[in-house]
């Protein structure tokens, strides 16, 4: 991808809400929403979300979740307006191996006007969440203890038992994915000028998390928090932060 050493990347600011969005197929504002419990659903070949931005405005990502573009064999990347047609991005064309969330970071490219477009498709696709914007790269990688998203399963078991206490079986119902990212030895103004802006948004709207972009691009997760998170001191002029959440890797 030619960005580097990858620290994890959250994926929060969306293009498609702070611009002027556009998009074909039913209800394509169920795609930028932040909402799993609804969708988008596009044409029966492919389909499109457009932001057109107030002017020159960088982009380094796009994220879905909630989707089954796999099931119906599409392709997705991303383009941006040259001023007289949309050209592709590089490195943005990206076949889903299933239908599990994703995250694509790309070197930032700064235009007025952008669009997601999903193309190939052998039926029309639901997609629940769409966003594209500007990618926060963590200033330190997650600490030990740690638990990605793929394995951070969150599951209600119901063993059931007869009255003699011989096993019966057991019911397992998944509800998706739950954690925390514990940040530490972050330099304070980096939490001033960076991840404050995703602290705030991140109390009223979900957020991709990419744990591990270089050894795990594949391991995503579409999360909301489940509390505030509160950055504080740990030493002079460093701070840490313990960022909660719950989520889908679905």
């Amino acid at each position: 991808m030619g960005l580097g050493v990858l620290t994890p990347m959250i994926g929060y600011d969306n293009h498609l809400l702070t611009g002027t969005p556009t998009g074909d197929g039913t209800d394509p504002a169920n795609a930028y929403d932040w909402l799993t419990a609804d969708a988008w659903t596009t044409g029966a070949a492919d389909g499109y979300l457009r932001a057109v931005m107030a002017g020159s405005t960088a982009c380094s990502y796009y994220a879905v979740a909630g989707h089954n573009i796999f099931t119906r064999g599409g392709t997705c990347k991303m383009q941006y307006w040259t001023g007289a047609a949309y050209a592709d991005i590089a490195g943005t064309s990206y076949t889903p191996p299933n239908n599990n969330a994703f995250m694509i970071p790309f070197p930032s490219r700064s235009a007025e006007r952008f669009q997601f477009v999903v193309s190939g498709l052998s039926a029309a696709a639901s997609i629940a969440v769409v966003t594209f914007g500007v990618r926060l790269d963590l200033e330190q990688g997650v600490t030990g203890g740690y638990a990605p998203p793929r394995f951070a399963r969150r599951d209600a078991v119901y063993n059931n038992t007869t009255q003699g206490g011989a096993f019966a079986g057991r019911s397992l119902i998944s509800t998706g994915v739950a954690g925390t990212l514990a940040l530490s030895h972050l330099d304070e103004s980096w939490v001033r000028v960076y991840l404050d802006d995703f602290l705030i948004d991140s109390r009223t709207q979900g957020w991709f998390l990419l744990w591990s972009p270089e050894h795990y691009p594949t391991e995503c997760a579409y999360c909301w928090t489940t509390s505030t998170p509160t950055p504080s001191y740990e030493d002079r002029g460093l701070m840490s932060v313990q960022i909660e959440y719950e989520g889908t890797t679905g």
